[in-house]
């Protein structure tokens, strides 16, 4: 049926919060969300100042009985808390509202609440006609057992991790089940079953798709607070109405882009089309013929930017409204949503970019230990793994900007051969140069390494930092989840020596030290934390036109290797790296908007920092059946070597 013909329905899908329903009687109560720890104001997803499911169940049901909405539960999740559906409004057009699929994304969901309450409860003439017009339902919150547990997965502790996006201890990720050419049957996320069988009953025409993601800047640094993205269908697969589901959603896309910009402090970009895999909401509804568009907020900015962010996502949601009801969306060029800026670098959300360069800081002269070592570098990676600061600690001793500096001012008078001034200026932080000589492969390094002559857990975990002065690369290899992605690091040090790298950056302290219950930002996570002292030496290391090969680790079964260059599309050198492992006989996925399965995104800022000094990023997720096993390693490292 083309769009033309059909009643015209909008979906909004907000991937923040869930509001389905079922029955018409009273809406259960079933499960208590547990306690959530306040999250810091300046940075991180948001838990105070937010709706409790108790709450929001209140409001619905009092919108109900107050001002006739329609509610019912069309899903219950794992821990019995409903999925519920609201609507209001009786005209042609179907707007369909989805917000927070993934649990620790709720500025939407709290928008999708107001918004339901501004065209329900207002009498003035213009909600009215949109009443007239228009049956809009809300969805604010598919994913309430994850909003509850502050986590992006729903709570299926039990999931089987040989399926997609499964996540042992937490759930499924039910924003990866869309798939129309999966039969619900086999769909394991309940959420997920709920959003689709709601999508078939209501036929919807236009599809809004909010989420929450990370803070990213334009190229002058100005934050974006919002992209946007309408479906991507494989050229085989397209037809007329699914061309004409793109055109709508690049209109409805132009709106929005409009909307955010003209708020206070808004700024709209496009975020990455990707290559059409239908596993997301965006694209299984578009390739349904449902114009579908992906509305991403950035999410980690605390409370302090919670009520920018809802209202920001309300006032969105009514511009669409009105031009839908009115008929005005289709009048715009669809062209215009090509225009949308790209989306620039990701950043810490706590700052923007960091400097290249550090102010000067100057150790005690005198005090810093020069130490002569023999030793293979295998050897010291592993004797380091050891006494990394492991998850469920508070061990890890977060540096403030000036420490981070002087350990990456440090690692640049390394490479400047300087190494009595680089060890007096890491001494009060506990760290020695080490002259390395390594016997197995007669190479001599300088290393960064903290209590060098000790044995226990590191009392700082800020890392171990290597530099060879005769190497005949130029890469950066960095092993940033040491510990996390067991083996990891030990198949970092073997890239290094099969690639003759010239520098070996590894982590000392798990990726989930000084992790807070139930929060997902991670302070010893180098990846994502914008103060950490890798990512310091990493800025120091990483020049124009070398290579930063990231070496972390997949829950993957056999000998497959995920890698990503951080970027959509990927680079051509991820691609010729992805060619070259498959001729070796490996398994390859090539991160591209979430087509390979358990890989989110992979635009960490170690991946931003190197794109920021044009030089060449690569990560790698090896299975652990090749960072398990020594040959296995060997084999990658020496397979890697080749390709770079």
């Amino acid at each position: 049926m083309s769009l033309r013909t059909r009643p015209m329905h909008v979906v909004v899908l907000l991937a923040l919060w869930g509001l389905v329903a079922f029955s018409l009687g009273t809406p259960p109560v079933r499960a208590q969300d547990p306690p959530s720890p306040n999250t810091t104001p300046g940075y991180g997803v948001p838990t105070a100042g937010l709706t409790s499911y108790e709450d929001m169940v209140t409001e619905l049901t009092d919108l109900r009985d107050r001002h006739g909405v329609q509610l019912r539960q069309a899903g219950e999740s794992h821990e019995g808390r409903g999925v519920w559906l609201a609507g209001v409004g009786h005209g042609p057009r179907t707007v369909l509202v989805i917000a927070q699929q993934h649990g620790n994304e709720p500025h939407g969901g709290e928008a999708a609440l107001n918004y339901l309450e501004t065209i329900a409860t207002s009498d003035s003439p213009e909600m009215r006609k949109i009443r007239e017009e228009m049956t809009i339902w809300v969805m604010p919150r598919v994913n309430p057992d994850g909003a509850a547990h502050s986590w992006r997965q729903n709570r299926d502790p039990e999931c089987d991790p040989g399926i997609r996006d499964c996540t042992p201890g937490r759930g499924i990720d039910p924003n990866r089940w869309h798939d129309p050419t999966v039969p619900t049957s086999e769909v394991p996320a309940p959420e997920t079953v709920a959003v689709r069988d709601v999508f078939a009953e209501v036929e919807p025409e236009l599809v809004l798709d909010l989420h929450g993601q990370l803070s990213y800047v334009d190229d002058h640094g100005a934050p974006i607070t919002a992209s946007i993205a309408w479906p991507v269908i494989a050229p085989e697969d397209l037809t007329p109405e699914r061309e004409a589901a793109i055109t709508y959603a690049k209109q409805v896309s132009a709106v929005m882009a409009e909307s955010v910009d003209s708020g206070p402090r808004g700024f709209a970009s496009q975020y990455p089309l990707g290559d059409g895999a239908l596993l997301t909401a965006r694209n299984a509804y578009g390739w349904e013929g449902a114009a579908t568009v992906l509305f991403e907020q950035r999410s980690d900015g605390g409370t302090r930017d919670l009520r920018l962010r809802v209202k920001e996502a309300h006032d969105a949601l009514m511009s669409v409204t009105r031009s839908v009801a009115d008929g005005s969306v289709h009048q715009i060029d669809p062209a215009r949503a090509d225009e949308i800026p790209e989306q620039g670098l990701q950043v810490g959300p706590e700052r923007p970019l960091l400097p290249r360069a550090c102010p000067g800081h100057r150790g005690a002269p005198g005090d810093g230990e020069v130490l002569e070592v023999e030793k293979s570098v295998d050897d010291l990676v592993a004797e380091h793994a050891r006494r990394i600061v492991p998850e469920g600690s508070e061990g890890y001793q977060r540096p403030t900007t000036a420490q981070a500096c002087d350990m990456g001012t440090a690692f640049g008078l390394l490479e400047k051969g300087e190494v009595e001034q680089a060890a007096d200026l890491v001494a009060p932080y506990g760290y020695s140069v080490l002259r390395l000589h390594d016997p197995e492969t007669g190479r001599d390094h300088l290393v960064l390494a903290e209590d060098a002559t000790g044995s226990g857990t590191y009392s700082r975990g800020w890392g171990l930092f290597l530099h060879s002065p005769q190497a005949t690369s130029d890469s950066t290899v960095i092993a940033a989840y040491a510990g996390s992605a067991t083996f990891s690091e030990r198949l970092a040090a073997q890239v290094l020596d099969r690639d003759d790298a010239q520098h070996l950056l590894v982590a000392g302290a798990d990726r989930a030290a000084n992790r807070a219950d139930g929060d997902t930002y991670e302070p010893a996570n180098p990846t994502t934390a914008s103060e950490s002292a890798l990512r310091r030496t990493a800025l120091q290391a990483v020049d124009r036109g070398e290579v930063s090969v990231q070496v972390l680790g997949a829950t993957r079964d056999g000998r497959e290797v995920a890698l990503s260059s951080g970027t959509v599309p990927p680079s051509d050198l991820a691609r010729d790296v992805d060619r070259g492992l498959e001729t070796e006989g490996y398994p390859t996925c090539l991160y591209a908007d979430g087509t390979c399965e358990d890989l989110g995104s992979t635009g960490n800022l170690l991946v931003q920092d190197a794109r920021a000094a044009a030089a060449e990023p690569l990560v790698l997720y090896p299975s652990y059946g090749i960072r398990g096993t020594l040959v296995e390693r060997e084999r990658l490292a020496v397979t890697l070597a080749d390709l770079l």
